[in-house]
């Protein structure tokens, strides 16, 4: 058994490791919304910069007080860093997202409708549909590993959109898996912390046909020098966004 000191010393380093990840006081700050747009996507690519296997590894370990077999065991089954995801304001359209991205050093590869993303939008919107599109922006770190945030843009009333953004809703890190049986293998190593997957989740990976991808979140209470944060365990069989 892993001695407590040991622990507490390991979570007690996690938020000099990880930035912290939290959109909403660009988002919801006065000013122009493109100038607003362009912060958050800034913000998420410098995250994504300035993030690694280990430190989100233990970001996930902090949030669910995992032990250290089971911390190494996950650290073996991710590959890298995949993406983050973040919601934008209803009014946010391609140019303005298209703009920001480029002032960010990256670029629009494409854009799809939300499978997953969109469930969990209507059940917080009380069960009314929300149409909600992803566009994604690539680009690529200095050591040559791809970059990709996800930008959600969501066809919500303004009073609902607006608490989400003050919430933080959709926002996330993604950590890519090495297969599809790296990702059951993460359930099954975090089988007694599956009160963290979101509810619309129903306790299972959820899957988005449009792009290949298999997800799984896990929604981290706030910690020593961070808020709340989600975690998505991902997996893609093509080659584009997520959920």
């Amino acid at each position: 058994m892993e001695r407590p000191d040991a622990i507490q010393a390991q979570r007690g380093r996690t938020a000099d490791l990880v930035p912290r990840l939290d959109f909403a006081p660009a988002l919801t700050a006065g000013g122009p919304l493109a100038d607003r747009v362009a912060e958050a996507i800034a913000q998420a690519a410098s995250y994504l910069r300035n993030c690694t296997v280990p430190a989100l590894v233990e970001l996930l370990a902090d949030g669910l007080h995992l032990d250290t077999a089971t911390r190494d065991e996950l650290t073996t089954l991710i590959e890298a860093p995949d993406h983050v995801g973040l919601l934008l304001p209803s009014s946010a359209d391609r140019s303005m997202i298209d703009a920001a991205a480029t002032d960010a050093g990256l670029r629009i590869s494409g854009d799809t409708p939300s499978r997953v993303f969109s469930e969990e939008l209507r059940e917080l919107a009380a069960g009314q549909p929300v149409s909600t599109h992803i566009y994604w922006l690539h680009g690529e770190h200095a050591g040559a590993r791809p970059l990709c945030v996800e930008a959600f843009v969501a066809d919500a009333d303004i009073g609902l959109m607006d608490g989400w953004l003050a919430a933080g809703v959709g926002t996330h890190v993604a950590l890519r898996v090495r297969d599809r049986a790296a990702l059951d293998r993460v359930q099954v190593l975090l089988a007694a912390h599956a009160d963290r997957i979101p509810h619309f989740m129903h306790g299972a990976p959820m899957q988005n046909a449009a792009s290949g991808s298999t997800v799984l979140y896990y929604d981290l209470p706030a910690g020593a020098g961070r808020g709340a944060v989600r975690v998505e365990m991902h997996h893609m069989v093509a080659t584009a966004g997520s959920a």
